[in-house]
């Protein structure tokens, strides 16, 4: 299996776009598109859920450009409080607010001659679009506290996980703006669309942890990861390998080794259920074991074993004290 999903990995690869791995016809138009855009400086808008690789495309666009030697910078506006993203943006002069210590360039001078990617352009408030638009259409603008007007020449690509369209007919998005930052739309199909992709995505996730020639998966595992619906689309898909990377306790990832919930929403259609290691029990003993087990593989780090769980800290230290596990980097008394 682990010599067959190589190949096919490899074949997934393409010459122009090698960062994008895929066999979909959706995806391999998309790919299509992004080779006659890259040669222009035509605003991009890219569509798609979140965790659908907007970022991984923009950057395939940038490197196929005639700004690839320039910077390709990033900053996800939805990330950020209004006057946070503007200083961000912009930059700002010292003395210009409260903490503003000492000079700041802006993300528009950094990019300058390269490319800029707007994520989540659709939570931009009403205010901060005036200011884009102005240095989308003229390359100019000013520093926060500035007086002297900058020039700079960027191109710049967007990305939403929205409809922007009716986000504009809703109001909350300028149709100028709209129309500047969307002259081509790219839509990047969810990872549910896409089920021939996952195990040329699984391997190349197990390449990237460098776990390839150490770890394989089953085919049982293999067949719930591609009947999942993967509402985190790519991004999940990664946390998922990455964490069975760690949990697994031998060279093969199994469908215990999947969290559970992935394998409750697989397909129905599975043959059968993933099985349980051990003797029926309570809810609560296998939940206590699979806390000791992930605690163990990360050395007693709760942090990051939270994470992996997929729950809050303060929640993962109650369950350790209800559960009365020890810690694992402590000698048992």
């Amino acid at each position: 299996l682990r010599e067959n999903l190589l190949l096919r990995a490899r074949a997934g690869r393409t010459g122009t776009f090698p960062q994008i791995v895929t066999q979909d016809p959706a995806m391999g138009a998309v790919l299509e598109m992004l080779v006659k855009i890259a040669p222009t400086d035509s605003a991009v808008l890219i569509q798609g859920e979140s965790g659908t690789g907007k970022e991984l495309v923009a950057n395939a666009i940038h490197q196929q450009s005639r700004r690839k030697d320039g910077p390709f910078l990033v900053i996800n506006c939805g990330a950020l409080q209004e006057t946070v993203l503007e200083s961000e943006l912009f930059g700002h002069e010292k003395g210009a607010f409260t903490g503003a210590v000492a000079t700041k360039p802006g993300l528009f001078e950094l990019a300058d001659g390269g490319t800029l990617f707007l994520d989540e352009i659709g939570e931009v408030s009403p205010a901060m679009q005036i200011r884009l638009l102005r240095v989308i259409e003229t390359g100019r603008f000013f520093r926060v506290g500035g007086v002297r007007e900058r020039l700079v020449d960027i191109w710049i690509l967007s990305a939403t996980n929205k409809d922007l369209r009716k986000v504009v007919e809703a109001g909350t998005f300028r149709q100028d703006l709209f129309f500047r930052v969307a002259m081509i739309t790219v839509g990047l199909p969810p990872l549910r669309d896409r089920p021939d992709d996952i195990p040329l995505l699984v391997q190349h996730i197990l390449e990237q942890q460098g776990a390839l020639g150490r770890k394989t998966v089953s085919p049982e595992a293999l067949e719930l990861l591609t009947a999942y619906a993967w509402p985190g689309n790519v991004r999940e898909l990664q946390h998922v390998i990455r964490r069975a990377l760690i949990l697994a306790p031998t060279d093969r990832i199994g469908p215990e080794d999947l969290p559970l919930d992935l394998q409750v929403r697989s397909s129905p259609l599975s043959p059968a259920p993933p099985r349980l290691p051990g003797p029926l029990t309570t809810l609560e003993e296998v939940e206590r074991q699979h806390i000791v087990r992930v605690l163990t593989e990360v050395k007693g780090h709760r942090g990051r074993a939270a994470e992996i769980l997929g729950i809050d800290p303060k929640t993962l230290y109650r369950k350790i004290r209800a559960y009365r596990i020890a810690d694992p980097k402590k000698p048992a008394s």
